[in-house]
């Protein structure tokens, strides 16, 4: 593996806070680095047009990826799932090739067979892919890039919970788009760590939603248990992306590494 840099937080992580490590340690060629404990969590972010080793996809990924009309997207589909097996292989200690995925009812992928205890999710925008891994608990990751939305108004009056709406619109004009974006990816790593999709009613949670304050998980659905349990971290990565991750569990440590090339 090549090009790792580390955000290595060695930190307890109140869970009702967001967290922001900051990139600092350049990680040796070679160094093991996946020894993810209980209650860890990695998260690898990657950059989808360099190049990957893309050796170890299955025939279906790569047919998979033909579906896309634009070679760049056909590149970028491959990749990921090129950049899946080889993180995860590394975790498990086997070879990238031969690691079986499946996918609950909505969607939600996860390893098969004797690997079901590594548990990962991912995301990508902008040319970046996050993948969040973790042992023996589900998680949820969204990336979204900051880009203008016209109808984020209308978006946050379909989607979101009654009293996220009414602060939001309380806002200025000049914070609703940071607003929109750090809540709407808070939602949505929600929603895929419960594993009922992106298709669910995102007004299932309550967050704060004034971006110069901590975001705060305010109410869930019973279903999913207390708000106090939950861990919502929202880790600063680059300027211009928006990255959250959800736990339904307390998080201890947080480890990140940005991979130029793998």
């Amino acid at each position: 593996m090549s090009a790792i840099h580390s955000i290595e937080s060695s930190i307890h992580v109140d869970h009702r806070d967001i967290t922001h490590p900051q990139l600092y340690c350049k990680v040796s060629d070679g160094e093991h680095l996946c020894r993810a404990g209980a209650d860890t969590v990695d998260l690898w972010i990657a950059d989808l047009d360099s190049s990957i080793d893309q050796a170890c996809i299955s025939e279906a990924e790569y047919e998979a990826s033909r579906r896309f009309h634009f070679p760049k997207d056909q590149q970028r589909s491959r990749n990921t799932r090129a950049l899946t097996r080889l993180i995860l292989s590394k975790y498990l200690n086997r070879s990238p090739e031969v690691l079986e995925f499946k996918r609950n009812d909505c969607g939600k992928p996860y390893l098969e067979g004797q690997d079901n205890r590594l548990r990962f999710n991912l995301s990508h925008g902008g040319g970046k892919l996050c993948i969040a891994v973790a042992w023996d608990c589900d998680l949820g990751v969204d990336l979204e890039v900051r880009r203008p939305i016209d109808d984020a108004s209308d978006l946050v009056d379909r989607f979101f919970h009654p009293n996220e709406a009414t602060r939001f619109r309380r806002l200025p004009k000049h914070l609703q788009l940071e607003s929109f974006l750090r809540t709407w990816t808070a939602k949505e790593a929600l929603l895929k760590a419960t594993g009922i999709g992106l298709n669910a009613d995102l007004s299932f949670s309550e967050l704060t939603t004034y971006p110069l304050s901590p975001l705060r998980l305010l109410n869930v659905d019973p279903e999913w248990g207390h708000p106090q349990n939950w861990t919502l971290i929202c880790p600063q990565v680059a300027p211009d992306l928006f990255l959250s991750l959800a736990v339904p569990r307390p998080v201890e440590g947080l480890k990140i590494f940005k991979v130029d090339g793998i």
